[in-house]
């Protein structure tokens, strides 16, 4: 990685911290015992399993660079140590180019099984247990949890309302005559308690999320509902 900077907006030096302080925690999340920031993202990067398309390796460079060109600035890393670390991450994203599967819907899995569905929420339990759960593993362990039960597009969960019989829904595909009604009403009386007592939590939690996050708030719930299985239980 040249030393020399590219020239960038202010908006998108921000967005290059803020990812690069993503990469950075999953990268220390991988290797806790790294000595220091740059050994633990030399570690994630050192995966030759990994494969990342071009344009991804650019833009982890520079998400690189500057969570710790910023760290440089903090007194945490020496500049001399971040020029070499981030020369020898350079080689490690050259090496991890080449062609990964493209992520359509056909890649998608739609239908899980009662067993990957336990395994994903166990996932969730752990890392709420260990510390390492933050507000998006919290609501997305309660939707995991709860939309089997109740077959909500994810975004629809954004203007629910619960009751202790009914779940008041505003339909997302009422446009163009689409659905049977601007709202529908689901009676929650067959649904397990538990998942009952919680429609509230995951409601409210999701509207703190793209309160907090207006910027990529909606696009966490497209997400989360195209990675969302459809798992019978």
């Amino acid at each position: 990685m040249p030393s020399n900077q590219v020239t960038s907006t202010a908006e998108t030096q921000q967005t290059n911290l803020e990812r690069g302080g993503r990469l950075l925690a999953r990268a220390m999340e991988a290797a806790p015992d790294a000595p220091d920031s740059i050994d633990a993202l030399i570690i994630l990067f050192g995966d030759a399993s990994w494969v990342l398309r071009s344009s991804t390796t650019r833009t982890y460079k520079a998400q690189i660079s500057a969570i710790l060109r910023q760290q440089v600035q903090t007194g945490e890393l020496d500049n001399s140590r971040v020029e070499a670390g981030l020369g020898r991450l350079d080689l490690l994203l050259k090496a991890r180019r080449g062609n990964p599967p493209p992520r359509t819907s056909a890649k998608k899995c739609k239908c899980g099984s009662y067993l990957e569905y336990r395994l994903l929420l166990q996932d969730f339990v752990a890392r709420t247990k260990s510390g390492k759960a933050d507000r998006i593993d919290w609501v997305l362990g309660l939707l995991l949890r709860v939309g089997p039960y109740l077959g909500l597009r994810t975004i629809e969960w954004l203007n629910a309302s619960a009751s202790a019989e009914y779940l008041i829904v505003q339909n997302a595909k009422h446009s163009n005559g689409r659905a049977n009604g601007p709202a529908r009403r689901i009676s929650v009386g067959e649904v397990p308690q538990p998942i009952v007592a919680v429609l509230g939590d995951l409601i409210a939690g999701l509207a703190r999320l793209t309160a907090e996050k207006a910027n990529w708030g909606l696009d966490f719930v497209f997400w989360a509902s195209g990675s969302h299985a459809c798992v019978s239980v």
